[in-house]
C-alpha cells in the first residue's frame, strides 16, 4: 500500500540485508558490467560491420541463454484504477 503526504512517500518493501563482503562482490560485479558495456561502445564506435554483427548476434545469444523466465511475473488479472 502507498500512502502519500506531501514529498514523503511510503512503500511497504521487502528489504534483504547484506553483509560487506556481499557488497564487495555486487559492487565488482557492478564494475565489471559497466566496464563490458564501454567496452561493447568503444567496439562498435569503430564501424566495423562484422564487428558490429559479432556484438549484436553475441548479445542475441547470450539474452537466449541467461534469460531467466522464472524472475518475471506475468500478471493477466486487469486490476480496477483507484485513481
Amino acid at each position: 500500500m502507498i500512502e502519500s503526504s506531501g514529498k514523503n512517500i511510503a512503500c511497504e518493501q521487502n528489504t534483504i540485508e547484506v553483509n560487506l563482503r556481499q557488497r564487495i562482490l555486487l559492487t565488482a560485479y557492478y564494475a565489471l558490467i559497466v566496464f563490458l558495456s564501454y567496452l561493447v561502445m568503444f567496439i562498435l564506435m569503430t564501424y566495423n560491420f562484422g564487428i558490429i554483427m559479432t556484438a549484436i548476434i553475441g548479445n542475441a545469444i547470450g539474452y537466449m541463454i541467461f534469460f531467466n523466465t522464472k524472475s518475471m511475473s506475468m500478471n493477466t488479472k486487469k486490476e480496477k484504477s483507484t485513481v
